[in-house]
């Protein structure tokens, strides 16, 4: 949703038991909000390519979402253990039930957490990878006790819905209007150079009697 201070996106938020989704968002930096239901909520904002975008995160059991958050809600993010194999498939069979609650137009964001667990067996990335591409869901592998990786399903979700909504091809950032400015004052100038050179050559000056 678009308005004067930049881009508001509501983000629901959820994830297996121990999936690390609180952390996540304490690694990004959301701030708690005053909620008047059962839920928890974040606000965060961020600038990507020039532009504000202000999420509003509502962090929910995946067990029984409530129909009417889904449908506010632009994107919906949730996190899974990537060192086990029970917290994938319950996913997989959460976003199947989701997507008939949620709005038509929401983008999806599969969030593998635990990627530096390596004393379990892991699911493939390939696999979550392959998952998502044939379901049309964004995907990244986050580390929320090293912090690594853990603003890439943010900036999935932005990028998604600049594509969705073509922003990015209306975007001019202050760079890029800098650089038309001083492209646009060079060939001014290379044009009066060029017009001047014509003049010179069409009507050459000519000499006075002194000269002569």
């Amino acid at each position: 949703m678009k308005s004067k201070s930049g881009i508001e996106l509501n983000i629901w938020i959820s994830g297996t038991e121990g999936s690390g989704k609180t952390s996540f968002l304490l690694q990004n930096s959301f701030k708690a909000a005053v909620g008047s239901d059962q839920v928890l909520r974040y606000t965060k904002r961020y600038k990507y390519n020039n532009r504000l975008y202000s999420f509003k995160a509502v962090e929910s059991s995946m067990s029984n979402p409530a129909q009417e958050l889904l449908q506010e809600c632009q994107a919906i993010l949730i996190c899974f253990n990537l060192s086990d194999r029970t917290s994938y498939d319950s996913v997989k069979e959460h976003i199947t039930r989701i997507k008939e609650k949620a709005g038509p137009e929401a983008i999806y964001c599969l969030v593998a957490t635990f990627n530096d667990v390596v004393d379990r067996p892991k699911i493939s990335k390939q696999e979550v990878a392959y998952y998502c591409k044939m379901n049309n869901v964004e995907f990244a592998d986050v580390s929320c006790l090293s912090g690594y990786n853990v603003k890439e399903p943010l900036m999935k979700i932005i990028k998604a819905y600049n594509q969705k909504y073509k922003l990015e091809e209306n975007e001019i950032s202050d760079r890029g209007l800098i650089c038309i400015s001083v492209g646009t004052m060079l060939g001014f100038f290379l044009i009066m150079v060029l017009l001047m050179m014509i003049k010179e050559w069409i009507f050459p000056k000519r000499l006075s009697a002194d000269e002569m």
